[in-house]
């Protein structure tokens, strides 16, 4: 358990307490028991033991987080959500923890980014995740955030915020009736009820689309395929940079246009990689809900 285990018996962890819930964990003699877990929150430059306990915890973030960095936790727009499981003897064990930030959005409401998330290893794929997120989730809605962000996302984290989104759509009843289909409108009501940015409602949305096509029709899968392609080639190709514009002047006659051509060529073996990519990724989400 790392060595965190530090409050006593009956000493709760410091903060607010948000969710507990117990999950089904199988032991060493192969029988299965149920674990209780709490989930913590505060203010970090408000509470002073809650601090003192992310100073020891956020080593972890650097460990399993690519390019992270420790945060300014004397600033008190930072909070930060505790896991813990709950020992027999009423003592906890860190099990991960997550930091938030708010932004200001005009006129008058804020904007939640989710920073660093860290379940750690002995605690992983077994939805303590979703858990800690939809904790989040839920502090976000009750400060009215009119959107949730994330900063930075590592692959993993990807595929638990859409899981985990997707849900949240199918329990509010988007996507679920045919014929699946995507509006301005749509987002507006997506936003409203789960704060969610529009990015994101479209991979929502992107999921139970594809999860709804007979792949034998192949019309419906050329209309999909081109959505799809058309905004990853927004996000990733639409620069308005070339190569070509740095062909010198006197270079030999044609050169610009191989060098185009080329460029033509290498992008659309990108995007076809990111797109097949991309499918996979949403057929595996669909297949966890």
């Amino acid at each position: 358990r790392l060595g965190l285990t530090v409050f006593k018996a009956g000493d709760p962890p410091p903060g607010q307490r948000v969710a507990d819930y117990t999950t089904e964990v199988e032991t060493a003699d192969g029988s299965v028991e149920d674990v209780p877990f709490e989930i913590y929150t505060g203010v970090l430059a408000k509470d002073a033991a809650l601090q003192a306990v992310h100073r020891r915890a956020r080593l972890f973030s650097v460990l399993y987080i690519e390019e992270a960095r420790y945060i300014e936790d004397d600033d008190d727009k930072w909070f930060v959500f505790m896991l813990w499981e709950r020992l027999p003897d009423g003592r906890r064990a860190f099990a991960g923890y997550s930091t938030a930030y708010l932004f200001y959005s005009y006129p008058d409401r804020i904007s939640f980014r989710v920073s660093q998330f860290v379940i750690l290893p002995p605690y992983q794929r077994q939805g303590h995740g979703a858990r800690l997120l939809k904790a989040m989730y839920a502090d976000a809605e009750i400060r009215n955030a009119v959107e949730i962000t994330v900063e930075s996302p590592a692959p993993g984290f990807v595929a638990l915020r859409d899981t985990v989104d997707a849900r949240l759509c199918r329990e509010a009843g988007f996507f679920q009736s045919e014929p699946i289909v995507w509006s301005n409108e749509v987002y507006s009501q997506i936003r409203e009820r789960l704060r969610l940015t529009k990015a994101q409602a479209r991979r929502c949305y992107e999921i139970f689309k594809l999860a709804s096509i007979d792949m034998r029709d192949e019309d419906a899968v050329r209309v999909f395929r081109q959505e799809v392609k058309l905004g990853l080639f927004r996000q990733h190709f639409l620069t308005g940079s070339s190569l070509a514009d740095t062909v010198p002047e006197d270079a030999e006659p044609g050169t610009v246009e191989r060098v185009r051509a080329d460029e033509e060529r290498t992008r659309k073996e990108q995007l076809q990689q990111m797109y097949d990519e991309y499918v996979q990724h949403l057929i595996s989400v669909h297949g966890r809900l």
